[in-house]
């Protein structure tokens, strides 16, 4: 298959994208606050003095419900190009070796080969 016809390159750069530099966005109804997430957890907050006037309890449970929605988008957007790289049968073919390889007995080392006494 040719390089620029197979997709698992690109499926690949999308799902390392998606896990460590893409980022949601959400912002508060009155554009005063806005949240930034990755789908590893980093959240970034950005506050206009503006919205200070409704108070820490206020802008506590704003920027909660905010950082929530984004963290959840993120971390959606992630799981699809996941679900997409795993779609492809090479892939699927993969892990399904390695799930296996890992129920297999571990091979006894012969005495010789870890210098043991026969």
């Amino acid at each position: 298959m040719s390089k620029d016809l197979d997709p698992l390159p690109q499926k690949t750069d999308a799902l390392v994208n998606a896990l460590t530099a893409t980022r949601s966005t959400v912002t508060a109804a009155d554009g005063l606050v806005r949240v930034e997430a990755c789908a590893d957890g980093e959240i970034s907050v950005h506050i206009d003095d503006k919205i200070l006037v409704i108070g820490g309890a206020g802008l506590s449970k704003l920027i909660t419900e905010l950082a929530a929605h984004a963290l959840a988008t993120a971390r959606g957007n992630a799981a699809n190009a996941l679900a997409d790289f795993r779609a492809d049968p090479r892939i699927a073919e993969a892990v399904a070796a390695t799930v296996d390889a890992m129920h297999q007995p571990l091979a006894q080392p012969h005495p010789h080969e870890w210098g043991g006494r026969q």
